[in-house]
C-alpha cells in the first residue's frame, strides 16, 4: 500500500478558558510554536454571547498549511496538508506532536488552563491494488451481500472501541472509505482516517498535565506508520 498523509487535526478542550488578552496569548503562542503560525492573525472582537465555539483568534501560516484556531471551548492546531496527500508521513506526524505539545504545555503551565479533553485526529490516502471498491470488498467485507448492489459508488467502514493510556481511557475511531475521481468515476484510493480522543465523558473528571498529553500522543504516533496500517489489511497478505 502506498501512503500518503493528507490532514492532522489536534484539538484540546479546556475547562476554565477565558479571552482577557487576545493579542498577547496570539503573540505568545507565535513565539511558543517557533513562529509556525507567520501569517496574519485574526483577532475577533464578539459580543459576550456569541457561541462558546466560534474562535476568538485564527493564527495561519503565510501559506495557509497550518493554522490554530482559538475558541472559548476548544482550541484547534490543523495541518491541511494535500489533498493528494504528503509523502512525509513520519516528519508532518512529529511535527504536529511537537507543536501540539508546545500549544497544551502554554496553556496548562504558562496559563493556568485545566484540560479536560483532547483529540488526535489524521487521515491518510492510500493507493490500492485494483480498484478501490473491489479492494474494500476483498478484503474487508466479503461475506457482506450490501456490497454486491448494482452501481456501488463507495463503500466505508468504521471501527470505534477504548483503550486506556496511563490512567486515561480512549476512544479510538478508524473509518476506512473508498474514494470517487470528480468525474464519479472508478478509483484505486482509498481514505483512512484514525481518531484518537480522551473520552468526552470523562471531560469532568480529567485533568491533563502537559506531561500526560505528551505520553498520549506519543502512544498514538505510533500507530500512525504504514506498518501499522498496512495491518488494517492483513488479509490480503
Amino acid at each position: 500500500m502506498d501512503y500518503k498523509i493528507r490532514q492532522i487535526q489536534f484539538a484540546i478542550f479546556p475547562k476554565n478558558f477565558s479571552l482577557s488578552d487576545k493579542i498577547k496569548l496570539a503573540t505568545d503562542l507565535k513565539i511558543k510554536t517557533s513562529n509556525l503560525f507567520d501569517g496574519e492573525p485574526t483577532i475577533w472582537s464578539l459580543p459576550i454571547d456569541a457561541p462558546l465555539e466560534i474562535p476568538r483568534i485564527i493564527l495561519p501560516s503565510k501559506d495557509g498549511k497550518y493554522v490554530c484556531n482559538i475558541s472559548l471551548q476548544r482550541i484547534d492546531l490543523l495541518f491541511n496538508l494535500s489533498n493528494e496527500g504528503d509523502v512525509d508521513i513520519a516528519g508532518n506526524i512529529s511535527l504536529a506532536k511537537d507543536t501540539a505539545g508546545k500549544i497544551a504545555g502554554y496553556f496548562i503551565n504558562d496559563l493556568g488552563i485545566s484540560i479536560g479533553r483532547i483529540g488526535f485526529v489524521t487521515t491518510f490516502i492510500a493507493t490500492t491494488v485494483s480498484e478501490a471498491n473491489l479492494f474494500m470488498k476483498d478484503t474487508l467485507l466479503t461475506k457482506s451481500k450490501l456490497v454486491n448492489r448494482r452501481n456501488l459508488r463507495t463503500l466505508s467502514v468504521v471501527v470505534n472501541d477504548t483503550d486506556k493510556i496511563d490512567a486515561y481511557e480512549i476512544s479510538r475511531i478508524i473509518q476506512i472509505g473508498t474514494l470517487q475521481k470528480p468525474d464519479r468515476s472508478e478509483s484505486k484510493s482509498v481514505l483512512i482516517m484514525c481518531d484518537s480522543n480522551t473520552l468526552a465523558e470523562k471531560f469532568q473528571d480529567y485533568n491533563l498535565s502537559a506531561e500526560n498529553i505528551h505520553t498520549i500522543l506519543d502512544n498514538v504516533s505510533a500507530s500512525l506508520i504504514p506498518e501499522k496500517l498496512n495491518e488494517l489489511f492483513e488479509t490480503i497478505s
